[in-house]
């Protein structure tokens, strides 16, 4: 008879005391299922540091039968379905190969890959999404090796001094003082901003014939602009045919050099200036494969454009709106916007001015507080090469500058 599989949680103050207790008592044959911080009391009581889970390894051990023995014995919210993230089994360690100092500091393509051994949504989001100075600096612990060379490296880029040397303390709690590579800091700190920010679903998982998206958000930082990226971005990546709306009644130039780009285009262009002018307009457009709406929000603070745009928008149906915000935004006018535009219900966040910004860490903070996918990024003028849309490794390269 096949003996069960043994499946236990391990918890330490550090990677290799708890790889010692799992060769102890499971033998040098085990196999790491999942690695991550432990959880903290209310009051941050508690020495363990780390959370490791683990299997005995019989000749069955392979992820499908893991997985399907595992089901039945990971059901708290401490250890979810491995059904629900394959991924936590297809990258599975073997201690008898593999010392603790091989799991922390190798980057060989033939070892572990330390991304592999970190859940990245309970990290220190605590701090990060409520205030990068909500706790207290330690400027007297002594960062040295890959902590000291990898925060000099945070600290060209213009994410929050106090929050690279936060990230710096909890991933020397989590990982001691045996690592040797600041490349398994990064891989760390990648999860962590992982797993505070989301990415948008692709386009091509977009409907033909049903999206209708808005743009909307402040003047000047360059919506009209993306709507012509976005369009040029679906006729080539898609092949689809965009039909562009200006929901603008001051009929200003940025509406005029959109309906001139249309034109060159040969794209449908239309402009809506009050909800009786909706129907016969979408009529025009019936045999686009998409509609993308430029909306004219006039600024912050003007509550009776706000009224006009939010009625157009709600008459138009739209499936996704998307606010549009440039990268060079401090964080009050950031966080302004964001209460200013709620009334839209925005469902995505658009990025732009990235090249004049050199990335998103300055205002990283703010956008984990947004509580909005992250969609595309515009890096420049040129249409549509210099627009992007972002999936997580673009968007740790946003954050960190790498």
């Amino acid at each position: 008879m096949t003996q069960p599989i043994q499946i236990r949680t391990f918890r330490a103050k550090s990677l290799s005391e708890a790889l010692a207790r799992i060769r102890r008592e499971l033998g040098p044959d085990a196999v790491i299922l999942e690695t991550k911080p432990a959880a903290r009391s209310l009051l941050g009581l508690g020495n363990n540091r780390i959370s490791v889970t683990a299997t005995s390894n019989s000749p069955s051990a392979n992820p499908r039968v893991v997985a399907q023995q595992a089901e039945e014995t990971l059901q708290s919210p401490t250890h979810p379905s491995p059904d629900s993230d394959p991924s936590r089994l297809t990258s599975h360690h073997d201690l008898s190969a593999q010392s603790a100092s091989d799991i922390t500091a190798s980057s060989g393509s033939d070892q572990a890959n330390p991304e592999d051994l970190f859940e990245a949504p309970q990290l220190p989001l605590r701090f990060v999404r409520s205030s990068g100075r909500k706790r207290t600096r330690d400027d007297s612990h002594p960062f040295t090796g890959p902590y000291l060379e990898f925060a000099a490296e945070l600290a060209q880029t213009d994410l929050d001094r106090d929050l690279i040397h936060a990230w710096m303390l909890e991933a020397n709690e989590i990982l001691g003082d045996e690592v040797t590579d600041s490349w398994v800091i990064r891989a760390l700190i990648a999860q962590w901003i992982r797993g505070s920010l989301t990415v948008s679903a692709s386009v091509r998982e977009w409907t033909r014939g049903r999206e209708r998206i808005a743009c909307i958000g402040p003047s000047g930082h360059g919506k009209t602009n993306c709507v012509a990226k976005l369009a040029g971005l679906v006729s080539q990546s898609l092949g689809w045919v965009p039909g562009i709306l200006s929901c603008n009644a001051s009929g200003n130039t940025s509406s005029s050099r959109l309906a001139e780009y249309c034109s060159m285009m040969n794209w449908p262009f239309g402009q809506i200036e009050s909800p009786d002018a909706i129907p016969s307009t979408l009529q025009q457009m019936d045999s686009c494969d998409i509609l993308l709406i430029d909306a004219h929000c006039g600024t912050i603070g003007d509550a009776e454009t706000q009224q006009k745009t939010s009625e157009l928008l709600t008459n138009l149906a739209t499936t996704q709106t998307h606010l549009v915000m440039s990268a060079t935004s401090s964080t009050i006018s950031f966080r302004r916007a964001l209460e200013w535009y709620e009334s839209y219900a925005p469902t995505d966040l658009l990025m732009t001015k990235l090249d004049e910004a050199c990335g998103l860490s300055a205002i990283y903070l703010s956008l984990t507080q947004a509580n909005l996918p992250l969609g595309f990024i515009s890096t420049g003028h040129r249409i549509p090469s210099d627009f992007l849309q972002l999936d997580s490794s673009k968007l740790v390269q946003c954050i960190l500058g790498i």
